[in-house]
């Protein structure tokens, strides 16, 4: 479980980096494990739900 929560926050890390490659791959990897809510929930933790929550949803 450690494991998974660790690879979430380095690709949010990689997702807010300055390498647009590794930061499009990192959002699509976050994008397709985001569909479990346990990954979800680690994803919040690290932050990045944090800015997506306050953007209506159909923008």
């Amino acid at each position: 479980m450690r494991i998974i929560q660790g690879c979430i926050v380095m690709l949010v890390a990689m997702l807010n980096g300055d390498d647009p490659v590794a930061s499009r791959y990192a959002g699509k990897l976050l994008n397709t494990l985001s569909s479990n809510t346990q990954n979800a929930l680690h994803m919040a933790e690290a932050g990045l739900l944090q800015a997506t929550s306050a953007v209506p949803k159909g923008r």
